[in-house]
């Protein structure tokens, strides 16, 4: 089942990828009765499918993109049961609750325009997927809004083509080091929505490198993420990325420390690291690189998401960033200020690798001179 939702086996809703002949099965079933609404598509297509359905008016309708004529079901009496006491699940081979994701999605939305934030984190939390996306509200494009909020790349691995400009300020550039930086991209949308071209692809949050290539040599300018999208009301046909560093945007947890008298800043971390919610998401960045012809291509790497110190190198001990995810939710202030109390460092390189640098200092001690890293 790509998504399944209902109260028991007899009373659900489904969606069923039926790869054998390129055909995707919409599912009713209400007191084990059941309708199907069949549509076929290309295995090689991204399409963006909707159901909805009324209990009280035993009516069940199908979207595929915002183009389709509805179908509607009704006349299979009315579904019974409390859809939030057992099976919901996506993209999932089995039944059971506890098995609330599997399978291999490229892109998963939760949509849903009653959900709490609450609900929607957990929702999230239960994937085993690296490219979801949370949209909470309508599909516009089910519901033939024409409030874009994707953007036609084609291929997210290759948008060299649509770039038009790009421009970016690290926060000393001076420095090899920023904690506050910005980019902003322009894309060529002549193929997005308005084209009539349905091939989307979401591309908020998802990791933005901006190099350049002179030969044999080449430069980080920018790492970060895509913060958000802006689509002009002018009719261009044109796209702006806003991107923020690495650093921004982290979700802050509040916990208590234990006393650090005497501690050096490695204890420290570690205890904060010991107390933050852990879960490592995967990470394929879309890097951007301007080579010398001023030529634009992207490269997918996977980022480092390692917990474990570095190791000790003369005296510093270097921890590595975790990075930037829905509930990685690192607590960055918190770690800064335990990193300054001892005279350390944390901060973020051009590539992207955030580190904290201390000289093993007891807190207790008098302060030390700043550390090199």
């Amino acid at each position: 089942y790509m998504v399944q939702i209902g109260s028991t086996n007899g009373n659900r809703v489904l969606i069923v990828n039926a790869s054998a002949n390129n055909r995707t099965d919409f599912f009713y079933i209400a007191g084990g009765t059941a309708k199907t609404v069949q549509k076929s598509d290309s295995v090689v297509d991204i399409r963006t499918y909707g159901m909805t359905w009324s209990k009280a008016d035993d009516e069940f309708k199908v979207y595929l993109d915002d183009f389709a004529p509805p179908t509607t079901l009704t006349g299979l009496g009315a579904y019974a049961g409390a859809l939030g006491s057992t099976l919901c699940n996506i993209g999932s081979y089995n039944t059971a609750p506890t098995f609330v994701f599997g399978g291999n999605i490229y892109h998963v939305i939760v949509a849903n325009t009653v959900a709490t934030q609450t609900q929607a984190i957990l929702t999230i939390a239960a994937m085993d997927n690296d490219a979801f996306t949370l949209h909470h509200g309508q599909l516009d494009t089910i519901f033939g809004v024409n409030n874009w909020a994707w953007f036609a790349l084609g291929n997210l691995d290759d948008f060299s083509k649509n770039m038009t400009a790009a421009e970016w300020h690290l926060g000393d550039e001076k420095r090899d080091t920023f904690t506050k930086s910005w980019a902003k991209i322009e894309l060529d949308n002549t193929d997005g929505p308005d084209a009539g071209i349905n091939d989307f692809k979401h591309i908020i949050n998802h990791n933005m490198v901006i190099k350049s290539v002179y030969g044999a040599t080449t430069r980080t300018h920018f790492t970060g993420r895509v913060g958000k999208m802006e689509v002009p009301d002018d009719g261009k046909q044109t796209v702006t990325l806003h991107c923020v560093g690495r650093d921004s945007g982290l979700y802050e947890q509040y916990f208590t420390l234990p006393p650090s008298v005497d501690q050096t800043a490695t204890t420290i971390i570690q205890s904060v690291y010991d107390r933050l919610n852990r879960r490592l998401p995967k990470l394929d960045p879309s890097i951007c690189v301007l080579d010398d012809l001023q030529r634009g291509f992207v490269d997918q790497r996977l980022g480092d998401m390692e917990l474990a110190p570095f190791g000790d190198t003369n005296g510093i001990t270097v921890f590595p960033y975790v990075g930037d995810s829905w509930d990685n939710a690192l607590g960055i202030d918190i770690i800064r200020d335990a990193a300054n109390s001892d005279q350390g460092w944390l901060d973020t390189k051009r590539d992207g690798q955030a580190n904290y640098s201390s000289r093993h200092t007891f807190m207790s001690g008098d302060p030390v001179a700043d550390p090199t890293e």
